[in-house]
């Protein structure tokens, strides 16, 4: 989004829980002193943020709730005489409220997954726990905190270890609907707020219990002249959606194959791949969208979909690696094949090297067909669900750097784990390439 401002000559700044403390320090200055036009944050801009001369507060998508909102919009304007506060509401706004509020507790499988390892293993360190799990390790964290909330706990923790107590434990389900129930109505909440025809304000200090609420005779409602006239041109729309198309997302290469030597050996007994092994390293590549992000994500889901990527996807996926900074320019694709749409990825892959006007290589094959890696929930489960399952033909193998196709990424794993494969065979250099991105990871 602050690139996009900045592209329109708006003089935007991006802030997040994913900025480092001085870049975040130095944001808040430039905001404090005018340094920038909007600072695009997310809700780690802290609640005690105070700057009296905001003039606008855009929600581009909206809170959870009530009282997020009005903590937030109620930081324009404290001291001067004219601001805006601007709630924006789309689609995708009550599935990411919807997705919050399903996975605000830990499941029943999930903590029955959990207490099992712990008893099983006699005590576990919270490190060693998605070896012997399928959670990713937030889940773990999240089961962790509940149950050690809980009062009989069925966990204990003793030092860095957690202990199985004695306690049959199941999740206290109507504790947990009641709870949801609130956060849904909260948001609903919000819901009513932005189709209210009366007051505004007055809904809102009536939301917060203050007795002395009113209209306010200022918001959208009550003085419908203040009302801010918006118009879309069309180009500008042409133009957004030109932009997204070229937000490439960087696929960066893992490099190391275990959390710890023992970790790779354990989940690599096929492979035998080290803890690190530089050479056997994948370059730093490119994903040319997100899932269904409106644009060519949607493109890539329709074709998943059919069991066949649309044509329309390779002038873009041209232009997208003809735009990577390579050493030396690949003279060869391959691609990672699927046990389950054994055509989709590899036709892909062989129309997309003619058009390069390079050779395409089958030198991946399925060696082993195993669970789909979208069901590993965890690096440990992801990286030994992939031992075994691929082989290389050593003679379609070339020494020049490679292009290396996937129709989608997300952990990285499959890319490290063939890279792997591949250098062993005494491939060259090879740049991981994907159609899309499934990641949640920037």
């Amino acid at each position: 989004m602050a690139d996009w401002l900045v592209q329109n000559q708006i003089n935007a700044k991006a802030y997040s829980g994913d900025s480092k403390g001085d870049d975040r320090i130095d944001l808040e200055n430039a905001l404090l002193n005018n340094g920038v036009k909007a600072l695009v944050a997310t809700s780690a801009l802290g609640m005690g943020f105070d700057k009296p001369d905001i003039s606008f507060v855009i929600h581009f998508q909206a809170p959870g709730n009530v009282v997020e909102y009005y903590q937030q919009v109620g930081r324009v304007g404290r001291g001067i005489d004219d601001a805006y506060g601007i709630l924006m509401q789309g689609e995708e706004d009550e599935r990411i409220q919807s997705f919050f509020i399903e996975r605000a507790f830990p499941t029943q499988d999930a903590v029955d997954d959990l207490l099992q390892a712990i008893a099983s293993q006699d005590g576990l360190k919270k490190a060693e726990m998605e070896k012997h799990t399928n959670l990713s390790f937030g889940n773990i964290e999240k089961a962790l905190k509940f149950l050690s909330a809980e009062d009989p706990s069925p966990i204990l923790k003793d030092g860095t270890t957690y202990y199985r107590t004695a306690i049959d434990y199941q999740l206290p389900t109507e504790r947990i609907e009641r709870l949801s129930a609130i956060k849904t109505g909260e948001w609903e909440q919000l819901q009513n707020y932005s189709t209210y025809s009366q007051c505004l304000m007055r809904f809102l200090a009536e939301a917060l219990d203050d007795p002395l609420a009113e209209d306010c005779g200022k918001c959208a409602n009550c003085d419908p002249a203040s009302t801010l006239e918006i118009e879309i041109p069309q180009q500008l729309a042409i133009n957004a959606l030109e932009f997204l198309k070229y937000r490439y997302v960087k696929i960066k290469p893992r490099k190391l194959f275990g959390g710890s030597g023992a970790l790779a050996a354990e989940a690599f007994p096929t492979y035998q791949l080290p803890y690190k092994n530089l050479n056997w390293q994948a370059e730093e590549g490119l994903a040319l969208s997100r899932w269904k992000d409106g644009v060519w994500g949607d493109v890539v889901a329709a074709g998943k979909s059919t069991d066949q990527f649309s044509d329309e996807l390779i002038a873009p996926m041209v232009q997208m690696i003809q735009s990577m900074p390579v050493e030396q320019q690949p003279k060869w694709l391959t691609y990672v094949p699927s046990p389950r749409h054994p055509t989709l990825v590899k036709n892909f892959a062989h129309k997309l090297a003619g058009t390069l006007g390079i050779h395409c290589s089958d030198a991946v094959t399925i060696a082993l067909e195993k669970a789909p890696q979208k069901t590993m929930e965890n690096s440990f489960r992801r990286s030994e669900n992939l031992d075994g399952a691929f082989a290389i033909d050593p003679a379609q193998v070339y020494g020049a750097p490679a292009f290396l196709l996937d129709d989608a990424f997300d952990s990285g794993w499959t890319f490290t784990v063939v890279t792997a494969l591949l250098k062993r065979a005494n491939a060259g250099k090879v740049y991981p390439v994907a159609l899309t991105s499934t990641s949640n990871q920037g």
